[in-house]
């Protein structure tokens, strides 16, 4: 089943009652709001039907940075110093919000629309004079936006898979490195720019530093409740 994801609350409506006689389980390999936030898995457990990949609880909690960064925390993972608001707060306190937000944080920054992936609406700041219009236009795509300390260091990424026995340890992959060629991984950098990024699969890394990123890889895949 092919879902596009621009009408998929339309497409979803439509074929709800067509799902139950076409598909024995769905395999959405979708991106985005309203596909891979929950709202699609809600859909498919309300009709019963079984789906590949996380339920309704994982997806919507690793789809929202706020939530993902509150678990983390939880459960002892690193995650950069940041700040959250909503559209009216920020309309009726951005001198504050920003007095604030370089207070506490430092730059280079990244703003982020909280619920948006494939880094949608997603800037670098590197000063001050830069910073409200990057958050206007991360309200472009999001009632909630976030400001984080930006890291600098490299772009290292692992897989987690699902063990079919639910006691053992989930399946975690060596690392990958993300060589960029632009300032960040931007929406650009992933999709538009063939050149803008490569893959090493062989990166080399301090001793101990692989097993310690697969440990917490598989802390945060079960504490967020990610399947598949």
């Amino acid at each position: 089943i092919v879902i596009d994801e621009e009408a998929a609350p339309l497409s979803l409506s439509l074929a709800a009652n067509s799902f139950n006689a076409i598909a024995d389980v769905v395999f959405p390999v979708i991106h985005g709001e309203n596909c891979e936030d929950g709202r699609l898995q809600g859909v498919l457990e309300a009709l019963k039907i079984p789906y590949v990949g996380s339920g309704v609880s994982g997806s919507a909690v690793m789809m929202d940075k706020v939530l993902s960064n509150y678990v983390a925390e939880q459960v002892g993972a690193n995650v950069p110093d940041w700040i959250s608001f909503r559209a009216q707060q920020w309309e009726q306190n951005k001198v504050a919000l920003i007095a604030e937000i370089e207070e506490k944080l430092t730059f280079p920054m990244f703003v982020k629309p909280v619920v948006t992936g494939s880094s949608i609406g997603v800037s670098k700041v590197s000063v001050a004079i830069d910073l409200i219009a990057a958050i206007e236009e991360a309200f472009e795509f999001d009632t909630h936006v976030m400001v984080e300390n930006g890291v600098i260091g490299r772009e290292l990424e692992i897989a987690v898979l699902e063990n079919i026995d639910d006691i053992t340890k989930p399946l975690v992959s060596m690392p990958g490195e993300i060589v960029l060629h632009h300032d960040f991984y931007s929406y650009a950098a992933k999709y538009l720019d063939e050149d803008a990024a490569g893959l090493d699969l062989s990166p080399q890394l301090p001793k101990g530093l692989v097993g310690r990123m697969q440990k917490t890889a598989a802390c945060l895949f079960k504490a967020m409740n990610a399947e598949g």
